[in-house]
């Protein structure tokens, strides 16, 4: 790599990465554009995406033109005046790691950030923009979830166990109709008839109660075509059988492509429909759902 003579440039470096729950070795590749083109000495800096890629064993090492080069112009060549803490242009890095298979395992975003004339020769890139210490702390997460199921599967207990109760009472009343029914009049047994079918209705009530309980489920495809961090995964999902809004929906990932989904995120429920999206970097995922 060649710079026009003149220009200062530092060495960055990104160190070799290892899976964090596995210690497995993973591979980085480093993307760099600048965000704006310069002229250097009537000589053009154009910007373009620089990919660099490692060899799988040794850290990442590549130079950059420090950010408060006193002489640098512009792309129309108009000077550039700086003052006290002003760079002339600045970078975003974009680091992603792959298994040793070239599966995608996470991506992060270094930047915008500059390089000055006095920082080191050599700059970690992995620790350019650390905020300092953080300390350790505790994380104690109140188990929602586990709640709201706990109560659903007792509610619906509950009212398996009175259907049960009534199943049994309507074979009590059958083997009493079939009895009685002999000895009575005509009109007297059409009487127990309308009645039997009353309580089939009423179990009738009682099963569609159960599935409205149970849950609804099905499959979504969910796309995202925005450029990492952006994304527009969103999507609406129709429903029936409900006439309100009191319900939850859970999400989970059946597969996914082009990264990872992250989290899930669901809006604008109504009776008829609700909206999901993922949060994370993929091109597609697809997710089960699951009204409760």
């Amino acid at each position: 790599m060649v710079y026009p003579a003149g220009i200062v440039t530092k060495t960055l470096t990104v160190g070799v990465p290892s899976v964090l729950e596995s210690g497995d070795p993973a591979l980085v590749t480093v993307s760099v554009k600048a965000n704006r083109g310069l002229t250097w000495q009537g000589n053009p800096l154009v910007t373009q995406t620089r990919v660099v890629s490692p060899d799988g064993v040794s850290e990442v090492v590549f130079e950059l033109p420090v950010c408060d080069l006193v002489g640098m112009r512009d792309d129309r060549g108009n000077p550039i005046d700086l003052d006290a803490d002003q760079v002339t242009h600045t970078y975003t890095a974009t680091l992603t790691f792959r298994d040793e298979y070239g599966a995608l395992i996470d991506t992060r975003q270094r930047g915008p950030f500059a390089i000055y004339q006095s920082s080191p020769p050599i700059i970690d890139l992995d620790v350019l923009l650390a905020d300092g210490a953080m300390p350790g702390a505790a994380i104690s997460v109140p188990d929602v979830w586990s709640g709201t199921v706990d109560g659903l599967v007792e509610r619906t207990n509950a009212a398996i166990r009175r259907t049960d109760d009534a199943v049994a009472a309507a074979d009590t009343a059958t083997k009493v109709a079939q009895a009685v029914v002999g000895e009575l009049p005509q009109v007297q047994a059409q009487t127990l008839d309308t009645e039997w079918d009353w309580l089939r209705w009423r179990l009738r009530q009682h099963d569609l109660s159960l599935g409205l309980l149970a849950g609804v489920q099905g499959l979504v495809t969910l796309t995202n075509t925005a450029l990492f961090p952006f994304n527009n995964s969103g999507a609406t999902v129709a429903i029936s059988g409900r006439s309100d809004t009191d319900y939850c929906v859970l999400v989970e990932v059946v597969s996914e492509s082009g990264g990872q989904a992250g989290d899930f995120v669901v809006t604008n429920k109504t009776a008829t429909n609700f909206k999901v999206a993922y949060t994370g970097s993929a091109e597609s995922v697809v997710a089960k759902y699951r009204i409760r």
